[in-house]
């Protein structure tokens, strides 16, 4: 068995691929040295699993370098990682698994209302009952645990943008390192230099989701004193996902028609014996 090296052209870009003038062997010693080890772990995009045959999993391409160093392999690897196919194929994992959460936690947000709402009229009698300005009465629900789903809807958004960007000044794409022009979280930032239209509605929401992505999705305290402390209120408890959606989809759309070819939906598995 033979095997050798052809280069496909996917969204536009040029990787490596795989196709016949290279023996097994040398391919099983090119992927044991880019693993770093014989544990058959996980390793950028590819994984190997537990088996005598070395098997490559590939999720970002369809192709896999069978005839180059591991310095090569990285490279090209990373170059591939940027093209505008692979921040969109992101940006949809990323969606999907923020709306499971939004969908498990809907309810806590109906009940959580509800009890907000009592909570504010009990709070405004204890205040009228004490002639004092202010009064406190107990919230009987837990919050939506919305912060994560948020938290990774930003993120969504972030792979958007940043594939809308590399779409469009694909100069940007970088083969040792990520270009300074993406190296930002702020989504007001990217959609500027994405050239994405926002909304005066909009300007807040994507204000609120990029300090989620920053701090307030991710841990108890922020880098310094921020209002309001409480991240679930930055999205207004929810109310605000309407517009957080709607963007994310307009963007998407947009970054979607701009990809010649999408990657694969399924992986493709490469056994050596």
């Amino acid at each position: 068995m033979s095997m050798g090296l052809m280069r496909p052209s996917v969204a536009g870009s040029q990787i490596w691929g795989y196709g016949g003038a290279t023996p097994a062997g040398r391919l099983a010693g090119l992927v044991g040295r880019a693993m770093g080890d014989s544990d058959w772990r996980r390793f950028g995009v590819g994984q190997l699993v537990n088996c005598r045959a070395t098997t490559i999993s590939l999720s970002i391409m369809s192709y896999v370098v069978t005839d180059a160093d591991p310095n090569e392999v990285a490279t090209l690897l990373f170059k591939a990682g940027q093209q505008p196919a692979a921040w969109l194929r992101s940006a949809g994992h990323l969606r999907d698994a923020a709306e499971m959460i939004l969908k498990h936690e809907l309810p806590a947000e109906i009940s959580y209302s509800k009890e907000r709402k009592i909570a504010e009229q009990e709070a405004l009698a204890v205040s009228v009952r004490d002639g004092t300005d202010t009064g406190v009465a107990d919230i009987k629900a837990i919050a939506p645990n919305y912060p994560p789903a948020q938290l990774l809807y930003a993120y969504a958004i972030e792979n958007v943008l940043k594939g809308l960007i590399v779409s469009k000044r694909p100069g940007l794409i970088q083969q040792d390192k990520l270009h300074g022009e993406l190296k930002t979280h702020d989504l007001i930032k990217l959609a500027k230099k994405a050239k994405a239209a926002v909304e005066q509605h909009e300007r807040p929401v994507l204000k609120a989701l990029s300090e989620l992505s920053i701090s307030a999705g991710r841990y108890p305290v922020a880098l310094e004193p921020s209002w309001p402390p409480d991240p679930n209120a930055l999205l207004g408890w929810g109310s605000a996902h309407p517009i957080m959606q709607a963007f994310f989809e307009r963007t998407y759309k947009e970054l979607e028609s701009r990809v010649p070819e999408q990657l694969p939906r399924f992986g493709k598995v490469l056994v050596v014996r």
